[in-house]
């Protein structure tokens, strides 16, 4: 309800208001919706693009939000840095993203994992 309406408006809004109704402008109403249907759309492709991710990709993503560098990551996972590096190409790939942050990011963003903490999944 905007402040420019009649008189004869404002007064059926507030009566509708005492009737325990809502009054929601039908612009205001198809924006709120579309913009739902956008989120949710939003998390259906998020979801496609995480659930690409294998068990390992996944484990390095989340040692990535911890801060871990490449070589931890190797030493934690008893496997080489070559073998870390080819799982973050892997990632970066998977998620059409550019860099590390950028992917962490990502994935904290769509709850696939927790920065600085474990993993959500």
């Amino acid at each position: 309800m905007r402040k420019t309406q009649p008189a004869a408006t404002v007064l059926e809004a507030v009566k509708a208001a005492a009737r325990g109704e809502s009054l929601v402008d039908p612009t205001q109403l198809t924006r709120v919706l579309q913009k739902v249907a956008g989120k949710r759309q939003e998390r259906a492709e998020a979801k496609l693009l995480l659930d690409q991710l294998t068990a390992r990709e996944r484990e390095v993503l989340q040692l990535l939000a911890e801060g871990c560098r490449s070589d931890d990551i190797a030493d934690r996972l008893a496997l080489s840095v070559h073998t870390v590096n080819t799982h973050v190409r892997n990632i970066l790939a998977k998620l059409g993203v550019s860099s590390k942050l950028e992917a962490v990011v990502y994935a904290a963003r769509h709850g696939a994992v927790r920065v600085g903490g474990q993993s959500t999944t």
